[in-house]
């Protein structure tokens, strides 16, 4: 099979949490120089990765149990927990080196 370049290349991975949950993300590859332009320093800086690299949530419920509809606003509460930032990370991280 060959190798197609695509505009976007995109991968899904499931996230384990550090409490043994887990959820479904959808994320971008990004290039090396537009990956480079971001500063990846401090929270606000891991959130402005997390904002470019994750396309889609999904898996994830409210305290109802009823599934959340991917959004931005549960990317956002989800980013405001520095241990799912990292479990997205770690995510993104493997699925680059295996994509």
């Amino acid at each position: 099979m060959a190798f197609r370049i695509a505009e976007e290349r995109v991968f899904t991975r499931t996230v384990e949490t550090a409490d043994g949950q887990d959820f479904r993300a959808v994320f971008l590859i990004l290039p090396d120089e537009e990956m480079g332009e971001v500063s990846a320093e401090g929270i606000e800086g891991e959130k402005a990765i997390m904002r470019k690299i994750v396309r889609r949530l999904d898996d994830i419920e409210g305290a109802d149990k009823k599934p959340i509809p991917h959004s931005p606003e549960l990317l956002e509460q989800v980013i405001g927990f520095a241990d799912l930032r990292i479990a997205l990370l770690r995510a993104y991280n493997e699925g680059r080196v295996e994509a």
